[in-house]
């Protein structure tokens, strides 16, 4: 932009002035144009048009993290923004100027001087020589123009903890020692004076402490604490003054000295001039990593800046909404992990301010990746403004009008947050009443971390006082950031396995080790051989998947719908489950409160014949239950969460001396204790069996159902674990061989528990539907991922038919397998090579399908949609579909509800009965081509026209009033009889096989299976 158009721009701007560079009229170098000329328009333009949000920031923080000092030429603000204890107190300070640190050069040179000492002007600098205050709440310093001169008589200063604190190094007579400093012009600009005032505390008693940064403020910090600062404009102006082109480095070149609109919406300037929304950024509507770029540019903590070189520690270079992301500008500061140093606890919690970017991106590690914790979190997915008060961030009104150093807000009376609201009104938008001084009392990183042993700075403890913003807890419930063995480190694949190869790393910062040539490793130590070897994830990942955490990077919008459905609380962890602990909150509030009403028994095994016939009281088929009762906090799974939940403990196999006995009368519906002539307990000594270790079911079974639940309880069946018979479908990636061969060293005594659960991720994820990323997710090809859309026939139908079917054995992993375990998307075998489907029971029907073949239960919509492709002829629309024609693929409900207001069963705006989750309103899904939609509606629920009493005439009325089938339009059948009810085969279109050519007996068989069998009947019963 020439300078014409600028003046021309200026006037445009109804008088409201550009604010430019701090005091550029007095440069010799007047052919510097900073950018903020043209991008940057200030935050008095944007208050012409944003009235209130200017207002509330103007009484905010922000404007205070760097303000004008007495000694800034032209913009003199006196001394009212420095702290009132200050300035009654500034004659005791030790406000000698600091003015560089001693190289090994300068250490040999000069008697008195060690490397890393500081040089300090031996002359105290008084209060109105301040050009520069950095700070005015957690602390403030405070910062005097200098030119790199020589200076003849100098203080030396010296740390003794790392940095913490300088004391002035002082000869025999506790004089102090002076030096002849020879100058820096490299140094010049606004340096720190030796003072640094702490004003932590509700009621601050203000602490000062010996200061240690040598740089100047422009050097260091300037683009954190102010807006639009432009690093070249700097960098040139700065070459330009060591070449002694440029008389001084008194300009800062910024759009605002304060942290205004622009530092949050990017350059305004398009905006200002458009009005138009698309040419500003408004962060609400930004996802991931740019989301949280907006606060985290600043808010986080680095040890070099990419752009710009090592000295400078702030954000200069990026620019919201400009073409470089964070991780181009930022080297973070190390981790150390297991030793912790003074900016990050041994676990990777923050130690020090403005490190909370860095502690949510760790707790969406955790969360995403590890899958360890509440697998919903949405804390790792948040930017700051989600809970923070986004243009108030604070109130500078006290500090104003009554000189309160440390500054309080309505909302936050102890000083310690500023949210949106009250930490009440806030917190427990999500979390449950009661839980709030818990919550809180983990974000402060020492609760529970007491002397726990792990090197200097009280490491293992992390930040306290809610400055720390990890949310995430170990089996103790104390903030925890890694284990060990999940620290993460890049190898420079040097040959040399020692650990200066070796270097710790952010899981975030991954990529880029990879395509510097690094390999990952995981572990306490890996050059000691403590390590996961190089998995994508520390965690037992099973090959060629990598967790929806991967996925993240690339597919923000999908992940985020995801996030919020029911698939991922098909399974979650409990509060027993060892370092995944979620707590209760996946377990139904109704279920919380009326736990100890539950026959929360385990269910150990069912009796066999042999069982029956040595114990008294059991006949086979009965289960046995231990006596106790199991408390909520001993569940580790929990399955489901809309039609039903059940809940998982672990058991060891062991025998169990006394056991309940519990029988049924229907079939496995429901259960009962068996009880003696006075009405107690049968109790029996169950002799334990290996083979059912694992995480075994209580007798508790929940149904849900309902627009408004009542939530009712059953007495489940189910003896099997839920690794050995429903862990494939309710999880994604699960390893069957993995299981398989730990069930066997464990049996054989070679394995001491069956507690790992070998999965990718515990909820339903991305991978269980597009396949294994791993290939994917390095190529970033779409020929190295499925794309369900692009499927056809048996393949498409399988994306949800692997699941959302039924069968009664896994032909690969046996009879007590009932789930999918063996098959994988993309994979070699067919679902028709691991399934042994539930078998059609033609004119009597059975709890699984009616007589006529339509499905009972739950997850047997694929079994309908076949069965109805058959009917069709093959020529059906809907017999075509797979679910996710019509369901929304992501979305699958959503499970907001749950979190929000604890309602068990989770409804949708599409599903206001709860009743079905398609990808648009009901309405207007079928009626894109029928013109009837409810009279289809009704035929969809298979208890429409069908009475008890109907009766077929080749067996009467069946049990489990089989002629009707699933009603609330939970199956799946798009197919009628002449009475236009819901239908199935009728009697001389009934199916029978027979698998070899000797076999006396026929098979009812579905349609699907013909070729599986050898010789194939159609009727209402099989010849003889």
């Amino acid at each position: 932009m020439t300078r014409g158009k600028i003046a021309v721009l200026s006037s445009l701007l109804l008088a409201v002035p550009l604010v430019l560079s701090g005091c550029g009229s007095s440069s010799n170098t007047p052919d510097i144009q900073p950018r903020v000329q043209a991008q940057f328009v200030g935050p008095d333009r944007c208050g012409a048009c944003h009235v209130d949000a200017h207002a509330e920031w103007k009484d905010s923080w922000h404007t205070l993290k760097a303000t004008y000092g007495p000694a800034f030429e032209g913009k003199n603000a006196g001394t009212a923004n420095i702290n009132p204890w200050v300035r009654n107190n500034w004659d005791s300070l030790k406000s000698h100027l600091i003015l560089d640190q001693a190289t090994a050069a300068q250490a040999a040179a000069i008697d008195g001087v060690e490397p890393g000492d500081l040089f300090l002007t031996e002359k105290k600098f008084a209060l109105n020589e301040v050009a520069i205050v950095v700070g005015a709440t957690r602390k403030q310093r405070y910062a005097v123009y200098y030119d790199g001169s020589p200076v003849q008589r100098a203080y030396v200063a010296y740390t003794t903890n790392g940095g913490i604190r300088y004391d002035i190094r002082t000869d025999g007579n506790g004089e102090p020692i002076v030096v002849s400093f020879p100058g820096n012009k490299a140094r010049a600009g606004y340096n720190f004076l030796f003072i640094e005032v702490g004003l932590t505390g509700a009621t601050p008693s203000p602490t000062p402490n010996n200061y240690g940064e040598f740089r100047s403020w422009q050097e260091r910090c300037i683009g954190c604490h102010t807006t639009g600062f432009d690093a070249d404009a700097w960098n040139s102006a700065k070459a330009d003054f060591m070449a002694g082109n440029r008389a001084h480095l008194k300009d800062i070149f910024v759009a605002d000295i304060r942290i205004s609109c622009e530092a949050c919406h990017g350059p305004g300037g398009a905006h200002a001039e458009s009005r138009r929304k698309a040419d500003i950024v408004n962060p609400a509507r930004l996802q991931g990593a740019e989301r949280q770029a907006v606060c985290g540019q600043c808010h986080t903590r680095t040890q070099t800046n990419l752009a710009h070189g090592q000295g400078s520690n702030d954000n200069r270079g990026f620019v919201l909404g400009g073409e470089k992301s964070l991780m181009d500008v930022f080297e973070y500061t190390r981790p150390a992990w297991g030793d912790g140093n003074r900016q990050v606890s041994i676990d990777g919690k923050g130690r020090r301010d403005h490190q909370q970017d860095m502690d949510i991106l760790l707790t969406q590690y955790i969360h995403e990746e590890l899958n360890r914790g509440t697998p919903d979190n949405p804390h790792g997915a948040m930017a700051c403004f989600d809970c923070h008060n986004a243009h108030g961030v604070g109130s500078n009104v006290a500090l104003r009008d009554f000189g309160q150093p440390h500054m309080l807000t309505a909302n936050d009376p102890d000083g310690t947050i500023r949210l949106k609201g009250t930490r009440e009104q806030v917190c427990l938008e999500c979390h449950r009443a009661g839980e709030l001084d818990g919550l809180l009392a983990v974000m402060n990183g020492r609760t529970g971390w007491s002397g726990f042993g792990f090197g200097n700075w009280g490491n293992e403890g992390g930040r306290a006082d809610r400055k720390q913003h990890i949310f995430a807890t170990d089996s103790e419930g104390r903030s925890f950031g890694l284990y060990p063995e999940e620290y993460i480190w890049a190898y420079n694949n040097q040959g040399a396995t020692t650990k200066a190869n070796y270097r710790a790393i952010w899981p975030w910062e991954r990529e880029k080790f990879v395509q510097a040539g690094n390999a990952i490793v995981y572990g306490a130590a890996p050059w000691a051989g403590e390590t996961s070897n190089g998995q994508v994830t520390p965690a037992f990942m099973t090959e060629g998947f990598t967790g929806p955490g991967v996925c993240l990077n690339c597919h923000k919008a999908a992940h985020n719908e995801w996030k919020k459905s029911w698939h991922t609380l098909k399974a979650t962890y409990g509060p027993a489950f060892e370092g995944k602990s979620a707590g209760t909150a996946s377990i139904n509030p109704w279920v919380r409160d009326n736990w100890g009403s539950l026959l929360s028994h385990m269910i150990l095994d069912q009796a066999t014949a042999a069982h029956a016939a040595a114990i008294d009281g059991v006949d086979q088929g009965d289960l046995f239950l231990t006596e106790a009762k199991f408390d909520i906090d001993d569940v580790a799974i929990v399955v489901g969460a809309t039609r039903k939940q059940r809940y998982a403990v672990y058991y060891d196999g062991s025998p169990v001396e006394r056991a309940y006995v519990a029988y049924t009368t229907n079939g496995g519906i429901r259960y009962d204790i068996k009880r003696d002539g006075n009405g107690d307990p049968i109790v029996v000594s169950y002799p334990g069996n290996k083979a059912r270790a694992g995480y075994n079911f209580l007798f508790i079974e929940v149904g849900l159902t309902g627009a408004t639940p009542s939530p009712t309880p059953n007495n489940y069946g189910e003896f099997r674990s839920w690794q050995e018979r429903c862990i494939g479908c309710h999880t994604t990636g699960f390893d069957p061989e993995a299981w398989k061969d730990a069930k066997a060293e464990f049996m054989a005594g070679e394995r001491d528990h069956l507690k790992d659960i070998f999965v990718a991720d515990i909820r339903i994820s991305c991978e269980s539907c597009h396949g294994p990323g791993a290939a994917h997710a390095a190529s970033r090809s779409k020929a190295d991922i499925i794309n369900p859309a692009d499927l056809q026939g048996a393949e498409r139908q399988a994306v949800c038919g692997q699941c959302h079917t039924r069968t009664q054995s896994n032909t690969l992993y046996g009879a007590g397998a009932n789930d999918n375990r063996g098959f994988v998307l993309g994979g070699d075998k067919e679902l028709m090579d691991v399934f042994e489907y539930t078998r059609p029971a033609w004119g009597t029907g059975n709890r699984q399908v009616s007589i006529d073949g339509k499905g009972r239960r739950d997850h047997q919509q694929d079994m309908d949609i076949m069965l109805t492709d058959y009917i069709r002829g093959g020529n059906s629309f809907h017999g075509s579909l797979a679910c996710f024609d019509c369901h929304n693929a992501h979305g699958v409900g959503s499970n907001v509800a749950l979190g929000a207001s604890g309602q068990p069963h989770l409804l949708t705006a599409n599903d206001p009965n709860g009743m079905i989750r398609l990808s648009a309103p009901r309405q207007q899904m079928c009626g894109s081509c029928h013109v009837d939609v409810s009279k289809v509606l009704g035929v969809l629920n298979g208890t429409t026209g069908w009475t008890q009493t109907f009766g077929w005439p080749w067996n009467g009325t069946a049990t489990w009033n089989n002629e009707r089938g699933r009603g609330d339009r939970k199956q799946h059948i798009f197919a009628t009889d002449r009475e236009g009810r819901s239908f199935g085969l009728y009697p001389d279109e009934y199916l029978w096989g027979k698998r070899t050519a000797d076999a006396t007996s026929w098979v009812p068989i579905w349609p699907w299976e013909i070729d599986r069998f050898f010789d194939v009947q159609v009727g209402a019963n099989p010849n003889p």
